[in-house]
């Protein structure tokens, strides 16, 4: 229970910065756009330690491995992914189904962090031409 509102918060928080990405997204430059993704995976990164406070389990997210076929998408597709993840850790966070609400946070988490990385090749080649 110490931990259920400032889950909620962080979940809230960070859909709110996916929900800005989109927002922004090819109208912003790269660097806005590149914070907003930033903000969002900082504020999950809260959340699952969180989990791991409220859960109190070590090995429950040994057997969790990211869908890794989805690292070959484009940002805004992986963005759009991550959104849904998230919104489905809202819900179960609601339903107090805290073990799905702490995987599904766990794969949005990993589908930002894709985000991340294209956005950081995406900056290498714009500094070798």
């Amino acid at each position: 229970m110490a931990y259920d509102m400032e889950i909620v918060q962080s979940l809230d928080s960070s859909m709110s910065y996916v929900k800005e990405s989109f927002r922004i997204s090819g109208t912003a430059p790269l660097e806005e756009f590149d914070v907003c993704v930033w903000h969002a995976a900082a504020e999950l990164e809260y959340a699952l330690f969180l989990f791991s406070l409220k859960i109190q389990d070590e090995n429950v997210t040994k057997g969790w491995k990211p869908n890794r076929s989805r690292r070959k998408d484009d940002a805004a597709t992986l963005l759009k992914a991550a959104q849904e993840s998230l919104s489905r850790s809202q819900e179960s966070v609601c339903a107090e189904e805290w073990l799905k609400a702490y995987r599904d946070a766990f794969a949005a988490r990993h589908l930002l962090l894709w985000v991340q990385k294209d956005l950081a090749k995406k900056r290498r080649g714009s500094f070798k031409k």
